[in-house]
């Protein structure tokens, strides 16, 4: 029984790497079954990580913080310190999530999606994430589990960024992209790539930024799509941005160039992205800290209305105006925040108590 339980866990892991959650939770939950009534723990403890990841996949951060410290608990019971480190990563990154204020809710319209949102961030959420990841990059050395130790470094860069810390963060992103490309992982490497070429572009390298999030996109149809919406919200962002300053002819060209890199090559120019921003230039500022803007009632109320979760189609009624024109306004009121995505726009105008 012990055994088929495994079979169902190796199941349920290859579903998941492939985007399949639905045969993913099938199997998973079948193992669970089998593994409880043969008492056998780290099985269950490795189906139960294995559930975890597909909540974050949706995201639904509360379900998957439940699920891992079940499986981080029964692993406790073993010598296991593969499967205790992992759980603090998967731990870590749901801390990062309510440290950075990310809440995620239904979305009314169509319940197989979900929105989200940005409150106010939580420091002390955001150091007990930096402390998970720690600890966890700690358990992996004795072991040399390198995946293990690139993907801890990866996620406490993300935490180093929201903290202000750009230093650790990119010696952090260096660490990992050069485990995750000594391990032939496209997914690790294209994620730390991603995440320098974004501080290429605030250092305003948009050039070399672009030709970067090119050969991400070459690794991501290597290694497929294994994060949830909520880790790809910067890379996103960064991609519009640069778009609409270049032109999406140029982009494009780049882009391209990127794509045809030799994959040696970009890792060595992404790892010379520097740990300070050079020429006294100020990376990626908070929106925030900025000068106080002075907004009318209809865009504080419309910031209001984003927040809870409406569409530019929900609120045209309201203001008796067409949809193209409600979305007009966003943009100008993105634009006043110095912001590029809604998101960041809700999560500014809490920070500044506009709403």
């Amino acid at each position: 029984m012990a055994i088929r339980a495994g079979a169902h866990y190796v199941t349920a892991m290859l579903a998941w790497i492939q985007g399949d959650d639905e045969r993913a939770a099938a199997a998973a939950a079948a193992g669970v079954i089998l593994a409880k009534r043969c008492n056998f723990h780290v099985g269950l403890a490795r189906l139960r990580f294995t559930e975890g990841l597909i909540a974050w996949r949706k995201p639904n951060f509360g379900a998957m913080t439940a699920l891992i410290q079940e499986a981080r608990d029964l692993f406790e019971e073993w010598p296991e310190p593969v499967g205790h480190g992992l759980c603090l990563v998967a731990l870590g990154i749901a801390a990062r999530a309510q440290g950075e204020g990310l809440v995620v809710s239904p979305d009314p319209t169509d319940p197989e999606r979900s929105v989200i949102h940005y409150g106010p961030p939580d420091p002390a959420a955001l150091a007990q994430a930096a402390t998970l990841l720690d600890t966890a990059h700690t358990l992996f050395e004795p072991v040399g589990f390198g995946w293990g130790l690139a993907t801890a470094r990866l996620y406490g860069a993300g935490v180093a960024k929201i903290q202000g810390d750009r230093g650790r963060a990119v010696h952090y992103l260096r660490e990992a992209l050069n485990r995750y490309h000594d391990e032939d992982d496209p997914w690790g490497t294209g994620a730390a790539l991603s995440d320098l070429a974004i501080y290429a572009a605030a250092d305003g390298n948009e050039e070399r930024a672009v030709r970067h999030f090119g050969v991400v996109a070459a690794l991501q149809e290597r290694g497929g799509t294994l994060l949830p919406p909520t880790e790809h919200a910067g890379q996103v962002a960064a991609i519009a941005a640069i778009r609409t300053r270049l032109g999406e002819t140029p982009f494009a060209a780049l882009f391209a160039q990127g794509g045809a890199m030799a994959l040696d090559a970009a890792v060595a120019d992404a790892l010379t992205v520097p740990t300070t921003a050079p020429n006294g230039r100020r990376a990626a500022p908070d929106p925030a800290l900025a000068p106080p803007v002075e907004l009318s009632p209809r865009q504080i109320d419309i910031i209001q209305r984003l927040a809870d979760g409406e569409t530019a189609k929900e609120m045209a009624p309201a203001y008796k105006l067409g949809r193209s024109q409600v979305h007009a306004h966003i943009k100008a009121i993105r634009m006043l925040l110095e912001v590029e995505t809604d998101p960041q726009l809700v999560a500014v105008a809490i920070r500044r108590g506009l709403i």
